[in-house]
This record gives structure tokens, C-alpha cells and sequence, in this order.
């Protein structure tokens, strides 16, 4: 049984860290091979039921999660963080270096709270947009930003999933459980050295890299735009077309009755040809009107439909990481025809174009932190945003009563005040505001399905199945008194600071659920071995599975700022080796004060 499961063990670890197979595939196929492996030895004393293979979909940390993906998605589809994104947004405009260190604090001080990834994804667009108004780089504000809201995930028990997993697997082993901040001075310490260092010396760092000056600050766009019988440029030349856009647009792809034809300068355009472009939205805009394009696609109504209250309206919109649009094309979601609105653009990444289509950039699945360009009517738009998770970028959109937003800041309050004063323990005042959520109709079951991740709770299911197996399988008691045997040598804040680089160096190749699964048992049976308090060795498991900073596969929003700022993947390395240096020794001392 023990070699089976550590088999299981590393072969999942592997395939996790190889990218080659998607997370959620990963995590399925490890509960069903615990599941085989349990049904077929039931005749052992010692060998788990199947029932425990499936134990993780019913543990209270995945509830507790699930709970709070729901809450956070109550405060996107209101609008609630949407003065902050207003107030962030108008001090980047007028103070951008003292704004730019309140982009820090308030989305390092949000994340202890919130999901790391809306919080990126809302933040993404304000230093963007102020980077192009202030005409300095994009690109050395955003991995800075991004880590500094991994930072304030570390701070309390509900700032990652990874926490909340972490916190489970140790109290389900006989370990101590933590409360709402109880952790939080002990992090302090490293936040501040690590808030410093993003503020000073990142900056400089992306300033020296070579991706860095290249890249173009306001965010550039694939469009779909289709020559008619009408059009200007009907008939002329594909040099001549190419002129009157400039540099600023690029003509990615020319399409002729459903297959790509090849660029020559000389070949003319036909009415019917359909035009891959890559511009910023202003520049596509402008060239559509001149050349007289049309984008592909549902028109949406004109202004002589609308309203005498209406405009017709052309709004940057981000897509968040709970909607239903990830991973499915434009085409498949019928976005334009349920909303009527017309998608007139799809954010570029420079990582992937090679996998851009070459027919119709709506053909191209979306993926979390993708913008679209939304045309329509203030109403089409807002409702499209609403029931899409979707965050528009600028003045907020009338999309919920004003009413909604206060209740759902209320209700997550309430549901923070019950844990921190430990009224009630955090799962059951978390399902406690969902079910309020629902009573006050601020979020409808529609949108609560949409909030749930799926991705995630495989992931934190499988962890917790595969953390049960290695310690009842004994293969972490064998593992823990093989290090016992160098460890015991070594002082008491040595062992505790290797073991936070080994979870690390480990949630930066694999996912970080899954290295948390792997050290948290690790970790408690190394304590008692050692005779050692079991606090701080769970801490430095927990501290070291958020410390994603050195490679952009390690979180999904090191790869949102990569996707929008075209780093390279040894900037990671440049930005994140010093901020990993410089947390381990700090969160060493800090834990080595407190508890040894």
C-alpha cells in the first residue's frame, strides 16, 4: 500500500509540474487512483475505504472555500470594489508614484480577504491605464502589484484556498488550527520587507530587463474586421491598406472564403475579405471609421434604437476567473446575441500568439484576465457584465441597484467581524452569508453556480485525499524519520527555515495545493520527532505555499501580468529570487520569536 501511494504521489506531482495535462485532469485522475487502489486492498486491517478517496468534496476547508468564492463574486457583480477601483484609478492619474505604492498596500491589504485573482484582475487595468497616461512602463509596476497581492494572501487564515487548506490538513492530523489572524503579525515582518523591496528595487529590476522597455502600455487587441462592397479600401492594394493604418495596427492574418491567404503586398482586397488585426482600441476605432470595416460578428442596435436615455456605448471589459466565459470561444457562448452587443476586440497576448486562430479571433477560447471590447447599449453591456463576471474597465456600469453593493459589503463584513471575534468558526459564518445572499436576492443561483470554481475544488479535494493517504499509508512517518536523522543535528529555526524553502522551491514547480498537501503532513510528523512546537513548522509550510514568485506557472496570476505586461519567464526569476531570498530569513526569525 505505501509504495502504491507514494507512486500515485510523485507521478501526480510530476504531471502537474509538466503543464502538458490541465490541472482539474490532474486532480481527477489522483482521487480516482486512490479510489482504485483503496477498493482493491480491503482486505488490509490498516487500508483506507474508498469513502476516504472522496472524503475532500465534504471537508470543511473546501466548503469554506467554495463559500467564500460565492461571497467574492457578490462584490464583483454589485460593483462594490468598484470605488475602490474609481479611487485607485483618479491617484494614479494625479500623484502615479504615491499612487502606485497605495496600489501595493490596498491590493496587498485586499487580498487577506479576497481571492487574489479578481483582485489582480481589477487592479490590472488601473496601472495599465495609468501607465499609458504617465508614459512610463507598464511593465514595472504590474509583477510588482501581482506579488504584492500574493503577499496578502499569506497574511490570513482565509487569503488563499491554500491557507484554508493547510489549516484543514493540519487540524485533520492532530495539528493545531489557526484562527482568522492569528498568523498575522507573524507575517508582518516579511510583508513590510517584501512591500519595500517591490516599491524600490523591483521596479529598477524590470527596468533593466530586456521585455521590459519593448512592450506597449496600453493594452492591444485582435480585431475581426471584414471588408464590404462600401469599404474605402475595397479593391486596393494590401500595401496600401497597411499605410493608412501606420504602425500602430498590425495585420495579423488575412482571411479569404475561410482560409488564410498569404500577405503579399501587391494582392488586393475583396469585398468579403476578413481582417486579423492587433491594435489598441483607439487605433482599431480609428481605422474601421477611415477604412470603412466592419467588425464581425451580431450587430448591435444603433443609436436611433435606443432610448432617448440611452447611448450607444464601447467599453473595455476584464474577464474574471469565475466566468462562465473561460475556456469557450465568443461563438459558443452566443455573447452577442443573448446581450446585444457586438465583441468588437480580444486582448493580444504576446505569450500566445502562436495559438491565435487565423479565421476569426472569436473562434479563440477566452481565458481569465482576457479583455473584450464590448459594443452596445449601457444596458446590454451591464447585464452582460453581470451575468458574465465580467469587469468593465473606467466609470462604473449601471448594473446593480445601489442597494445590492451595500448589502453584499454588509454581509462580508459580518461574516469577517464573526470570524476574527471568533463567534462563529469561519466555514459556518461564510455559508451563513452565501445563504444571506440569497434571502436579500443579492446574488440569484445562476450567478452562485457561475461563482464556483471547479478547477479549485478538484484541486483542493484531490490535496486533501492524497495528504490522508501519505500519512495513513505511514509514508510520511518513513520520510519524516529519514530527515529526522540530518535534522536533529541542526538547531530548531535551521530546520524550520529549510523546510519553508523546500515548500517554496516545490509550490513553484507544481500546484501550490499540492505541495501544501504533500509538506503539512510532512511537517507535523517531523515536529514530533523532534520533540519541537508543531506551530511553527505548519506556519512555515503555509508561509512557503504562497511564496509563488519564481516562475509564472507557479499562479495563475503571475500568468494574468505575464499575458498583459509580455514578460519573459526569467523576469520572474530576476523579480522573484531576491523577494524569496529575503522572506525566508524574515519569516524564520519571525516564527523562531513567537514559538521557540
Amino acid at each position: 500500500m505505501t509504495t502504491w501511494v507514494v507512486l500515485i504521489g510523485l507521478g501526480s506531482l510530476i504531471a502537474y509540474a509538466s503543464n502538458r495535462f490541465s490541472l482539474q485532469s490532474v486532480s481527477l485522475a489522483l482521487i480516482a487512483a486512490l479510489a482504485v487502489l483503496y477498493a482493491l486492498a480491503p482486505e488490509q486491517a490498516q487500508a483506507p475505504s474508498v469513502a476516504e478517496a472522496f472524503s475532500g468534496f465534504a471537508s470543511e476547508a473546501l466548503i469554506t472555500i467554495v463559500a467564500l468564492m460565492v461571497l467574492g463574486k457578490a462584490l464583483i457583480v454589485t460593483g462594490a470594489l468598484q470605488p475602490v477601483a474609481t479611487l485607485l484609478s483618479q491617484a494614479m492619474n494625479s500623484v502615479p508614484r504615491l499612487a502606485f505604492a497605495a496600489v501595493l498596500v490596498g491590493g496587498f491589504a485586499l487580498s487577506g480577504f479576497l481571492n487574489d485573482t479578481p483582485v489582480v484582475v481589477m487592479l490590472l487595468p488601473i496601472v495599465i491605464g495609468a501607465a499609458a497616461r504617465t508614459d512610463t512602463s507598464a511593465a514595472t509596476m504590474l509583477m510588482p502589484m501581482n506579488y504584492a497581492v500574493i503577499l496578502g494572501g499569506m497574511m490570513t487564515a482565509i487569503g488563499t484556498s491554500t491557507n484554508l487548506l493547510v489549516n484543514g490538513l493540519s487540524a485533520g492530523n492532530g495539528g493545531p488550527s489557526f484562527q482568522f489572524f492569528d498568523f498575522y503579525l507573524l507575517a508582518l515582518p516579511g510583508a513590510v520587507v517584501g512591500l519595500i523591496y517591490l516599491l524600490t528595487v523591483a521596479p529598477w529590476i524590470l527596468r533593466k530587463s530586456a521585455a521590459a522597455p519593448d512592450q506597449q502600455d496600453e493594452e492591444v487587441f485582435l480585431s475581426s474586421m471584414r471588408v464590404s462592397d462600401e469599404s474605402a479600401v475595397a479593391g486596393k492594394m494590401l500595401y496600401q491598406f497597411q499605410a493608412m493604418g501606420g504602425a500602430q495596427i498590425r495585420l495579423r492574418h488575412l482571411v479569404r472564403s475561410g482560409r488564410e491567404v498569404s500577405r503579399f503586398p501587391s494582392i488586393r482586397l475583396r469585398a468579403g475579405d476578413m481582417l486579423v488585426l492587433a491594435g489598441t482600441a483607439t487605433n482599431l476605432s480609428q481605422l474601421a471609421d477611415a477604412a470603412g470595416l466592419s467588425p464581425s460578428g451580431e450587430a448591435p442596435p444603433t443609436q436611433a434604437e435606443l432610448n432617448d436615455d440611452e447611448k450607444l456605448l464601447s467599453r473595455q471589459c476584464v474577464v474574471s476567473a469565475s466566468s462562465p466565459l473561460v475556456g469557450v470561444t465568443v461563438r459558443e457562448s452566443h455573447l452577442e446575441r443573448r446581450f446585444d452587443v457586438r465583441v468588437t476586440g480580444l486582448s493580444e497576448a504576446v505569450t500566445r500568439e502562436h495559438t491565435r486562430a487565423a479565421t476569426d479571433v472569436k473562434f479563440i477560447p477566452v481565458r481569465a484576465g482576457d479583455s473584450l471590447l464590448l459594443e452596445g447599449s449601457e444596458d446590454g453591456i451591464g447585464q452582460a457584465c453581470q451575468e458574465l463576471a465580467l469587469i468593465p474597465v473606467g466609470e462604473p456600469l449601471r448594473r446593480r441597484a445601489s442597494r445590492d453593493a451595500m448589502l453584499a459589503l454588509v454581509i462580508f463584513a459580518l461574516v469577517i467581524l464573526a470570524a476574527v471575534t471568533k463567534m462563529l468558526p469561519i466555514s459556518v459564518a461564510a455559508v451563513s452569508g452565501v445563504l444571506a445572499c440569497v434571502v436579500t436576492t443579492v446574488l440569484n443561483w445562476d450567478e452562485i453556480e457561475q461563482s464556483v470554481q471547479w478547477r479549485i475544488v478538484l484541486i483542493v479535494a484531490s490535496s486533501i485525499a492524497l495528504g490522508g493517504a501519505l500519512v495513513q499509508s505511514g509514508a510520511m512517518s518513513l520520510l519524516a524519520e529519514q530527515i529526522t536523522g540530518v535534522a536533529s543535528q541542526w538547531p530548531l529555526p535551521l530546520t524550520i527555515a529549510a523546510l519553508l524553502t523546500l515548500a517554496g522551491l516545490l509550490t513553484n514547480f507544481v500546484s501550490n495545493n499540492a505541495a501544501a498537501a504533500i509538506m503539512t503532513p510532512l511537517a507535523l510528523e517531523l515536529a514530533r520527532l523532534l520533540n519541537a512546537p508543531l506551530e511553527p513548522f505548519v506556519l512555515a509550510v503555509l508561509f512557503g505555499a504562497n511564496m509563488c514568485f519564481l516562475t509564472p506557472m507557479a499562479y495563475q496570476t503571475n500568468l494574468l501580468v505575464m499575458s498583459a505586461a509580455g514578460y519573459r519567464f526569467n523576469d520572474f526569476a530576476k523579480v522573484g529570487a531576491p523577494l524569496f531570498v529575503l522572506l525566508v530569513p524574515t519569516l524564520t526569525a519571525s516564527l523562531a520569536w513567537r514559538y521557540l
